[in-house]
């Protein structure tokens, strides 16, 4: 059976050989790059490769035209997919689709002869009976899934762990946060010369093999409390500066030395992605967010009328002011986005990390679920409002770029922190704002971004 499930400009996803049986997905997506071959057999878990388009060398079918589909990577040599007499017409479109010529005759891939083909299916029978020839301490040793504290368990997650250390770590501690049928959720204290902390980690089946990721930083970042007092500081002196620009239409301006100085105080962010904020400075993080908020919404809402979103009349005349105020005050609008999305981001990340590692009885705590359930749908619609602003009249390109790289440099959290659902969803937001754009460059950019985050 060949069964094309989606034929597009940009994806293309074909399926191969019969359900139940021996059969395969092919999906090729050229907005990714990215070509994903999902072969699936009697007996034996399903099994994934991946591989860049510009990796495959070759598409044909063996036997010549009505066999299986045998594709060409680099480095590996071969891939051989499930395939039936529609095979030679799949190969056709996805060669047409990647941009690949049949090979020159006689330059072909090589394949295996297809009368070794039943001697595969006999091995593979004779495994799994083999399978039934373990011993019962074997047979634990393989269906079980290893515990937080196992021998093997241990073993994995030092050596992830050695891998960023230049010293000698030793593990201790091990407990068992959660458990559920095909995952463990574990944390344990790591010890690095004298300085120890919690790192969390899964122990989980990929298909049938046990696997061990750490979930958790080996360290987590604290916030200066220093720093937080000059936050709160300058927090106070800029609003009461701002405090009549929602009805002037005048708020305080970077161009000024000193308001430069108290919203550098209040946005700066940037380094704050490169370690996971600690999960008792959860609480300081959010209270942060919100000040910086409201700051960034003096500049949005400067001559409304208003100082609430809420109160907002909904008609045409307010959104164009909105829009206006957002050029208007791009330099100041653009720190307060870049700061949003960043911290939004690091909270989720702590938030996350904290969940998988931190006490039971306050991780499990509805104030802590409560506030794990409200930074999610900010950080979504945080990073589609970023990406919906770039396409206003007025900007420049290089405000634009400037936004991109926050978006770029916290994309790594965001695939940690959010569903697949909620990452499609803010892509497919990027994209449908390409057109809007005249210079390529940013358009290429806004796409790529937009990639990264899907992932």
């Amino acid at each position: 059976m060949v069964e094309i499930l989606k034929d597009t400009e940009q994806r293309l996803v074909i399926a191969l050989g019969t359900r139940g049986g021996r059969w395969t997905k092919l999906i090729f997506d050229k907005e990714a790059g990215r070509a994903w071959f999902e072969r699936h057999q009697r007996i034996w878990p399903a099994r994934m490769t991946e591989a860049a388009l510009h990796d495959i060398t070759a598409i044909e079918t063996s036997k010549g035209g009505a066999g299986d589909v045998l594709v060409a990577l680099k480095p590996d040599p071969r891939l051989r997919l499930a395939g039936d007499a529609g095979a030679p017409e799949a190969v056709a479109r996805i060669r047409d689709f990647v941009g690949i010529a049949p090979a020159p005759a006689g330059q072909g891939i090589r394949a295996a002869p297809d009368w070794l083909r039943p001697f595969g299916k006999i091995a593979a029978a004779l495994a799994a009976i083999a399978l039934l020839g373990f011993g019962v301490f074997k047979a634990i040793d393989l269906f079980v899934l290893p515990g937080c504290d196992a021998s093997r368990t241990r073993a994995a997650l030092l050596q992830r762990l050695q891998t960023k250390a230049d010293q000698t770590i030793r593990l201790s501690d091990f407990v068992t946060v959660s458990r559920e049928a095909r995952e463990l959720r574990c944390r344990a204290r790591v010890t690095l010369s004298s300085d120890t902390a919690t790192v969390g980690y899964r122990s989980y089946w990929d298909g049938w093999k046990p696997m061990v990721r750490v979930t958790g930083p080996v360290g987590t970042a604290r916030l200066d409390p220093s720093r937080l007092m000059a936050i709160d500081t300058a927090y106070d002196r800029f609003m009461e500066l701002a405090r009549d620009a929602y009805q002037t239409g005048n708020p305080p301006r970077q161009f000024d030395p000193a308001i430069y100085s108290l919203l550098t105080t209040i946005f700066e962010v940037n380094a704050l992605p490169e370690r996971t904020l600690a999960g008792a400075d959860i609480d300081e993080a959010i209270r942060w967010f919100n000040s910086g908020d409201t700051v960034g919404s003096v500049y949005v809402l400067a001559g409304t009328g208003v100082t609430d979103f809420a109160k907002l009349p909904a008609n045409d005349a307010v959104q164009k002011q909105l829009r206006n105020n957002v050029v208007s005050f791009s330099d100041e609008y653009g720190r307060s986005m870049d700061f949003q999305v960043t911290l939004l981001a690091v909270i989720a990340d702590a938030q996350a990390n904290h969940a998988a590692s931190g006490p039971p009885a306050e991780v499990e705590s509805a104030e802590f679920k409560t506030k794990v359930a409200g930074i999610k749908p900010l950080l979504v619609q945080a990073l589609k409002s970023d990406f919906i602003s770039l396409v206003y009249e007025g900007l420049s390109d290089n405000w634009r770029f400037d936004r991109l790289m926050a978006l770029a440099r916290i994309a790594p959290i965001t695939a940690k922190v959010l569903s697949r659902g909620d990452a499609a969803e803010i892509s497919d937001q990027a994209l449908q704002t390409l057109p809007y754009f005249k210079t390529e460059s940013v358009k290429a950019r806004v796409a790529e971004v937009a990639r990264m985050i899907a992932r």
